[in-house]
This record gives structure tokens, sequence and C-alpha cells, in this order.
């Protein structure tokens, strides 16, 4: 997989964002001053594409709805920016808990069902 690069420029900011495949995971994240402002890590590479998506809305929509002020310290932008994106990273990562959570608690009650099933016709004298 070839690594994704895209830019945006916020007053006198520069955000440099990323998306790569790091080991046998994936890693979006975003620089400012060749420093890292956000990392995120995933092991399958649908979210990572959802969330680099995600991501690239979240960021324009910060520099649309934020002005940037020449009097503010670049360094606190970041931070603001960052803690911005950090709760828009973990909200998303509940939703995406809760739908995991939700599969596979069905599913562990389906192979429980079977289990039962298989305990109930189980004889104990015939295994003996």
């Amino acid at each position: 997989m070839k690594t994704k690069y895209s830019e945006y420029k916020f007053g006198d900011l520069t955000f440099k964002c990323y998306y790569k495949a790091v080991g046998y995971g994936y890693e979006v994240g975003v620089t400012c001053f060749n420093k890292p402002v956000f990392v995120g890590n995933f092991v399958h590479a649908e979210e990572a594409r959802v969330w680099w998506k995600k991501m690239s809305y979240e960021i324009k929509n910060f520099t649309k709805s934020y002005d940037y002020f020449y009097s503010a310290s670049p360094t606190w932008y970041t931070k603001f920016f960052a803690n911005k994106l950090y709760a828009t990273y973990y909200a998303w990562l509940d939703q995406c808990f809760t739908k995991y959570t939700k599969s596979y608690k069905k599913a562990f009650s389906r192979h429980q069902q079977t289990y039962k099933k298989f305990e109930k016709s189980y004889s104990y004298k015939t295994a003996a």
C-alpha cells in the first residue's frame, strides 16, 4: 500500500496528514512543524479508510469554523486542534465498539445456546 498524504492550511500552520501501512496494521496521523499532533492506529484497513475520510472532513470543518488569530501561539492552536481531533476520534471509536459489542454478544449467545443443546444430549455415562 502506498502512503497517502494531504495538507491543510490554517493561518501560519500547515497540518500534514498521512495514512500508511505499519507492521500488520495501519496508521493515520497529523503532523505540524514535523511534530505529531494526532496518531490513530488500526488493525483493519477498512476502519483506517473510514477514519481517514472522517478526519479529512473534521479538519476542513475545523479550519472553516475557527478563525486564526495571529496574536495566539501556534502551539496553542495545535493543541486546540489536537484536542478537537481526539475528541472526535474517541467518539467515533465508541460508536465502532458499540457495534462490535452488540455483534459479538449476539454471536456468543447463539453459540451458548448450541452449547446447551450439546450439553443436554451429552451422556456422561458413555464418555467414561
